[in-house]
């Protein structure tokens, strides 16, 4: 079975007492049954939607990459990669403008997001059943033991202090 989150963003990663990453809020995930089963409900937070949830040809869970893409993106630049117009109508187009990096950005990371940002779920980065590996394989992560991660063996770079918790 595989999990088609549906809500990443900044509000929904949170850091444990322990230091690592926790995601929160799963009441819009789905688990699909076949490996080509497709969800149609148009739900998530309009500045990490993947353009593909706003057709009418379903989509999969390539539309988590994507937000993965767009927290990266603002993670590293301070905003997110796409404006959403006030009045909130979002529309297919507003995905094909071009997405500009500052300077500073590595070129790892300015690749890795530009192929989680593509906009055709099938070319994107991720895509397919095995996407998950492919993503962990790219430079941006060279050096990273994922299985160290997963059993979390590697020590956080930030462990929050708390006081009065028991």
């Amino acid at each position: 079975n595989k999990m088609l989150y549906r809500d990443l963003k900044p509000e929904n990663i949170m850091v444990g007492a322990d230091g690592h990453i926790k995601l929160t809020d799963f009441g819009l995930s789905k688990i699909f049954q076949k490996t080509k089963e497709k969800a149609f409900t148009i739900c998530g937070t309009p500045q990490y939607l993947a353009p593909e949830v706003l057709t009418d040809d379903g989509y999969d869970s390539s539309v988590d990459w994507w937000s993965l893409g767009c927290v990266m993106y603002e993670m590293l630049v301070g905003k997110v990669p796409f404006r959403i117009p006030r009045d909130g109508n979002l529309s297919y187009d507003l995905y094909t403008k071009k997405v500009t990096y500052p300077d500073y950005i590595s070129d790892e990371a300015k690749d890795l997001i530009s192929k989680l940002l593509v906009v055709e779920p099938k070319k994107r980065l991720g895509y397919g059943w095995d996407g998950a590996n492919k993503i962990k394989e790219h430079p941006f992560f060279e050096g990273i033991d994922w299985k160290e991660a997963w059993e979390k063996k590697i020590e956080p770079p930030f462990v929050p202090e708390l006081h009065g918790i028991s």
